[in-house]
């Protein structure tokens, strides 16, 4: 394999390194958004009932690329090994 080229991750590795990036975005995001909601005690009603559901839903979108790639099925070689023996004795 040329050092150029990166072999693809196993589906499996893919799944534990998105979900400990996921576990550090959520804590990360829970804390600013919380702190921003704690700043906004002061506020009008109506921009605390806006800033609530948005941040609520909001921290889904970031993550969309990452879900993408830990979903994403696993390369299939195409090797002559991954011939099944009846192709092979044709």
């Amino acid at each position: 394999m040329p050092s150029s080229q990166i072999a693809p991750l196993p589906r499996r590795l893919r799944m534990l390194i998105g979900g400990i990036v996921l576990l550090i975005w959520i804590t990360g995001y829970i804390a600013v958004a919380a702190t921003i909601g704690s700043r906004l005690m002061n506020v009008n009603f109506w921009v605390m009932m806006a800033y609530y559901p948005i941040a609520g839903f909001a921290w889904v979108l970031p993550l969309k690329p990452l879900l993408a790639w830990m979903s994403r099925p696993d390369a299939v070689s195409s090797g002559a090994g991954a011939q099944s023996p009846s192709a092979q004795d044709a």
